[in-house]
C-alpha cells in the first residue's frame, strides 16, 4: 500500500509541474513577407527556446550557448542542435529581436490569445505586440482574419472585419487582463485571456 502512495503522490507531483510549467511559455512571432511565420516559445521558469513555423509545427528545442550583455542589455546566444551557426536573442516586454548569423535581425511579437465561450461556438482573440495588431478566428473557421484598427486609443481600439460595414467591437482592456468588446449594437462580450 505504501508503494501504491508514493507512486501516486509522484505522479500528481509531476503533473503539478507540468501543468504549472506549461503556464510559463510565451508564443512570439515573426511574419515573413512571403507569408510564412516563424515561432519561438520561451520556457520561462526553465529559461529554454523552441522554435517552429507554420509549415512545420514540430518544436525544437534550441541549445543555450550563453548569456552575454549587449549594450547594457541581456542578450541569450543559442542554436540549432547539430549546428555551429549562433543566434542572440535580445527580449524586451512584448517583443524579441533576433540577430541571425548573418547579421540579418529579425523581430518576433509576442501573441497573447483571448477567449470567448458561446453557446454553439468558441471566438478567440489574438493581439500581437502590444495594442498593435489584432486577429480574429473560431472553433469552426480554418485561419485567423486579421481586423482593421479604425481608431480609439490605444487600451481601446475600434475594430472592423476587412470588407464589413460595420465596427464589429470597441476593445477594452480589463484591470484582470481579460479583453470587453462593446459591439455596434450595444451588447458586451468578454474575451479571458489565456494564461
Amino acid at each position: 500500500m505504501k508503494i501504491i502512495t508514493k507512486y501516486f503522490l509522484t505522479f500528481c507531483l509531476m503533473a503539478f509541474t507540468l501543468i504549472q510549467a506549461k503556464g510559463q511559455v510565451s508564443k512570439l512571432i515573426s511574419k515573413n513577407t512571403n507569408g510564412s511565420e516563424e515561432y519561438l516559445y520561451h520556457h520561462r521558469k526553465a529559461n529554454f527556446y523552441e522554435y517552429a513555423t507554420n509549415t512545420r509545427p514540430k518544436r525544437i528545442r534550441l541549445i543555450n550557448v550563453k548569456k552575454i550583455m549587449v549594450d547594457g542589455q541581456k542578450v541569450q546566444v543559442v542554436k540549432f542542435p547539430g549546428n555551429k551557426a549562433l543566434y542572440k536573442l535580445a527580449a524586451t516586454s512584448f517583443q524579441l529581436i533576433c540577430t541571425n548569423p548573418d547579421g540579418s535581425r529579425q523581430t518576433f511579437l509576442e501573441e497573447t490569445k483571448y477567449v470567448c465561450k458561446g453557446k454553439y461556438v468558441t471566438e478567440y482573440l489574438y493581439m500581437e505586440g502590444y495594442s498593435s495588431e489584432f486577429y480574429y478566428d473560431t472553433n469552426r473557421s480554418m485561419s485567423k482574419v486579421k481586423l482593421k484598427i479604425l481608431g480609439g486609443y490605444q487600451h481601446n481600439p475600434i475594430l472592423k472585419f476587412p470588407g464589413g460595414k460595420d465596427n464589429y467591437a470597441q476593445v477594452m482592456f480589463m484591470d484582470n487582463g481579460n479583453i470587453e468588446c462593446k459591439r455596434p449594437d450595444g451588447s458586451r462580450q468578454t474575451f479571458i485571456k489565456v494564461k
